[in-house]
């Protein structure tokens, strides 16, 4: 498949709708062997968790769940459509909640990630996120489970 070309000027964000639950579902078993239902996202959109949907022009192109609990924030999902990987649409998308959680007054933003997934190992430490630790046996996998590597970025000075 060729790469799909992006137009940074045209990307915009907005908050999850039921309505964008197909497009959703379209892209979310393509980005993940073990994915998310769509009865977790309603269950995410009906609950009021934080989720900004990336827009190129108005096709769907990546999407995140955060919760946010007092001065905390959780990062559960982080996706963007197979066919824009690696143009930078992770970070510009990570970035967005970065923002988001600092003008909400979060203090620490945390995630769990596959040890396997090494560039999104790489883009979260490249952003400042620290390792924090290790959940073993996190995350379903094809012939094992696999270990979570816990990070944590601190959104104001001195936390962690």
């Amino acid at each position: 498949m060729s790469k799909a070309v992006c137009q940074w000027s045209d990307i915009r964000y907005q908050p999850m709708q039921h309505a964008d639950l197909s497009r959703v579902m379209d892209i979310e078993p393509r980005a993940y062997s073990f994915h998310w239902t769509q009865g977790t996202f309603e269950d995410c959109i009906n609950n009021n968790y934080q989720m900004p949907v990336m827009y190129m022009g108005d096709q769907i192109i990546g999407y995140a769940v955060y919760s946010l609990v007092a001065c905390e924030a959780h990062l559960l999902n982080i996706t963007i459509e197979p066919e824009y990987m690696g143009r930078g649409l992770g970070r510009m998308l990570l970035e967005h909640i970065v923002e988001n959680c600092s003008q909400q007054d979060v203090e620490t933003l945390f995630l769990e990630v596959r040890v396997t997934n090494k560039p999104a190992n790489r883009l979260y430490e490249s952003m400042g996120f620290k390792s924090l630790g290790l959940r073993r046996n996190y995350y379903p996998g094809h012939f094992a489970r696999e270990d979570a590597n816990v990070m944590g970025l601190a959104l104001v000075e001195g936390g962690l």
